[in-house]
């Protein structure tokens, strides 16, 4: 699955990262997208969430401006990590 991210497809692509468009573009003005980004707005004052960019990923949120070697390194162990209740043995979890 495509990963959606603000880094930028260049960067994006040197880091291996496959990115996606999600049509943002073409969906300005709409209010659903509207009260969609609201919202997150909201949720994220209410976590106490602050900076740009946000990355959120699984418990984890990185705030603000970080060096693309982090970000990966958290892409990559967030794409390591057992899903959060799973028993794993010889590298097969189960829920």
């Amino acid at each position: 699955m495509p990963c959606v991210t603000t880094i930028g497809p260049i960067t994006a692509a040197r880091h291996g990262i496959r990115t996606a468009d999600i049509g943002v573009a073409d969906r300005l003005g709409d209010p659903a997208l509207e009260t969609a980004v609201r919202e997150e707005e909201e949720l994220a004052e209410e976590l106490g969430l602050r900076g740009v960019p946000l990355f959120i990923l699984g418990d984890r949120a990185i705030n603000g401006a970080v060096k693309v070697e982090q970000l990966v390194e958290a892409l990559e162990q967030q794409a390591t990590a057992p899903p959060a209740g799973a028993t794993c043995e010889e590298g097969v979890c189960s829920l």
